[in-house]
Parts: structure tokens; C-alpha cells; sequence
């Protein structure tokens, strides 16, 4: 009954909706010409827009198939979107954050950016290392934060209702998980909302593409990669929580979903939608030093909220280049992609990964 319910609020959606499933006209890409020093090259940064009009970068890692070597970072910018100027933050005290890749993170109505987990690793992907710390970073301070979830990389995290949620990840035992924490900023306590393995949870992943608001009481995530076991399948399924009724919800539609599957993308809540830019597709090239094949997109495509069906769009402005690994936030509207890389290998010579150094802006 339930899966028939689903079809019919689907297609209910696609009647009234005024998006077809390839959108014309729905928004507009554009390069941001900045000023000061931004973030290096690098993939899967800490991202975050701040009600203050500051979009916070965090670390990353420089997986550089050239050399072989991963080149971790623990160093905070922050780009002013009124003034399009960048400039890295020097801490006023010794600590914060060890350098670390595919951390979670979000912001707060106070602008306060929150940061939990990630992980280091060699360039076979052993020598793994999982965090398990939380780190707030307000003005030029970082604070540790009380310890709680096991360590793991990947995981999702929201804001909402003065809590921070975190999902799945993979930790250190290199499994995927699917338990669901809280963390309740006033007291400075974690709490397991779900445990790992609950029956009703979404299956376990990690790297999932989610924007780290809640909308109307849910919390909305599209695939990731799963079990290692099994080859890190790149899954299609998009799910919500519901933060009031503290259950999971499969919301895949039956018609009007996102192909092909893609992970490594950037994704950002803009009003009533979840905004997905990019990401690795299936085929691709292996060649230029690449563990694997590598095909990324520049496609951008919208998850309405409402109706629950996917639409890729076509924005006007600039063509935005193929990219993965990268990293949004959202500021007033506005969705801000940095960071992340192309890759290119005709006929198996370079020049392999191209960096993105570039700052875009999407604007719907």
C-alpha cells in the first residue's frame, strides 16, 4: 500500500509541478571573480554557508594521481560573499582540527561552522584513519567539542532545531554504517537516535550528497557509495528523516528520478529543493595514474521536496565545467561550488586531473 501511495503522490507532483525532466531556464551559472588568498588545490573539503555571508572551507586532501601522495590540509578559509574576497583564518590559539579529508560539516543561525569526523589515508586507500571528534570554529576560534559517534569519514550532517544530526559514514573496521546521532548544541551532548542496524534505516553508505539544512522537518539525502565489501556500489536511492516523528522515509521516486546513479557530487538546499552539481558517472577513463575510471559530469540537478521527483535543469550563463569531488554551500539563495577537480586522459595521456580553482555561483 505504501509503495502504491508513493506513485500516486508521484505523479500527482509531475501534473502540478511546472518543471519538465529537463528544465530550460532555471537559473543561472557564473564564475565569481574574487580577491585574497583562497583554499589550494584540493578535493572533498568541509563546506559551509554562514548567516554571517561567509562561506567556510575546511581542509581536504590533495590526491594527486600525478605523484602518488595525498596531502592532507587543517587550514580554515572563509570567502565573503558581499565583498567576493577570500582570506584564510589564523586561529588565536594553538589546536583545532587535524588535517583530514571527507569531513562532515554544517552552520548554525549564529554563523558558528561545526565540523565532525573524516579520515586520512594512503593513496591504495589503506592506512586508514577515521576522526571521531566534533570542532566548532567561531570568528578565528576553534573549540573540541564533546566526543560521541565512533569515528568514521563521510557522514552526513544537518542542522536544525539546535541540534546537529550525523548519518552513516565508513569508520575505522573500513565498514559502512547507518546509525543516526544527535548532538544537542546547548548541552553539549550526543545522543544515538537510531542505532546501526535498525530495522527502517537507509542501507549503510558513506559520502552521501546532502545539503545540511532541514526543510519543513526532514532531513533529505540522495546515495554515496556503499558496502566496501562489496566494491563500494554507487547507490540511487534518496531518503528523508523525519526530525519530528524520529523515522527514515525512502522517498526514490518511481518516475522523475535522477540518472544516471552519481557519486562525489555537491549538493545544497535552495528553498524547496535539494540541488545536486556534478559528480562521477559510470564509464570513464582509468589512465593517467587513476586507481579507477573516472568520468565526471556537469550536469545540476534538482530534488523538489514536495513533490519528490528529480529534474535535471539547464542553467543559463556560464557552462560550467565537468567536475567531482568538490564541495557546496548555500548563502542567501545562492549555491557556492569550490574546490574539486576534472579529469581528462585522451588516448591515455595527461593531463589527468584538472584542478578547480574557480569559485562558482548558481543563482535559481
Amino acid at each position: 500500500m505504501r509503495r502504491i501511495g508513493l506513485v500516486l503522490v508521484v505523479l500527482l507532483g509531475l501534473l502540478i509541478s511546472p518543471t519538465a525532466a529537463h528544465a530550460t531556464g532555471s537559473g543561472t551559472w557564473k564564475t565569481l571573480v574574487t580577491t585574497g588568498v583562497g583554499p589550494s588545490e584540493r578535493s572533498v573539503p568541509a563546506v559551509a554557508g554562514a548567516s554571517n555571508n561567509w562561506l567556510y572551507v575546511f581542509g581536504g586532501v590533495k590526491d594527486d594521481f600525478t605523484t602518488g601522495t595525498n596531502t592532507f590540509y587543517n587550514d580554515a578559509y572563509v570567502l565573503d560573499v558581499r565583498a567576493s574576497q577570500w582570506r584564510q583564518i589564523q586561529p588565536t590559539s594553538a589546536g583545532g582540527p587535524a588535517g583530514r579529508a571527507f569531513a562532515a560539516s554544517a552552520t548554525t543561525p549564529d554563523a558558528r561552522f561545526y565540523v565532525f569526523g573524516g579520515s586520512t589515508y594512503n593513496d591504495q586507500g589503506g592506512d586508514f584513519h577515521a576522526f571521531d571528534d566534533l570542532w566548532s570554529l567561531s570568528g578565528r576560534v576553534w573549540t573540541k567539542l564533546a566526543s560521541g559517534p565512533v569515528g568514521r569519514s563521510g557522514a552526513t550532517m544537518w542542522s536544525a532545531g539546535g541540534k546537529l544530526y550525523v548519518f552513516g559514514g565508513i569508520g575505522a573496521d573500513f565498514a559502512t554504517r547507518n546509525d543516526l546521532w544527535s548532538y544537542d548544541i546547548a548541552t553539549n551532548k550526543w545522543q544515538e537516535v537510531l542505532p546501526n542496524g535498525a530495522a527502517g534505516n537507509p542501507p549503510t553508505r558513506h559520502a552521501a550528497q546532502a545539503g545540511p539544512v532541514a526543510v519543513n522537518n526532514q532531513l533529505t539525502f540522495y546515495g554515496g557509495e556503499g558496502d566496501p565489501a562489496q566494491g563500494f556500489p554507487v547507490l540511487a536511492d534518496t531518503w528523508q528523516f523525519d526530525v519530528l516523528r524520529q523515522r527514515w522515509t525512502e522517498v526514490t521516486p518511481a518516475v522523475g528520478d535522477i540518472t544516471p546513479a552519481r557519486n562525489y557530487g555537491a549538493a545544497g538546499v535552495l528553498g524547496g529543493g535539494l540541488y545536486l552539481q556534478g559528480g562521477d558517472v559510470p564509464g570513464g577513463s582509468a589512465g593517467c595514474g587513476a586507481p579507477f575510471p573516472q568520468n565526471p559530469t556537469n550536469e545540476l540537478w534538482r530534488f523538489d521536496l514536495t513533490s519528490r521527483t528529480w529534474d535535471q535543469l539547464k542553467p543559463a550563463g556560464e557552462p560550467m565545467p565537468r567536475i567531482k569531488r568538490h564541495a557546496a554551500g548555500v548563502i542567501n539563495g545562492r549555491l557556492y561550488l569550490v574546490s574539486g577537480w576534472d579529469f581528462s586522459c585522451p588516448g591515455g595521456t595527461g593531463p589527468g586531473q584538472v584542478w578547480n580553482k574557480n569559485t562558482y555561483v548558481f543563482t535559481p
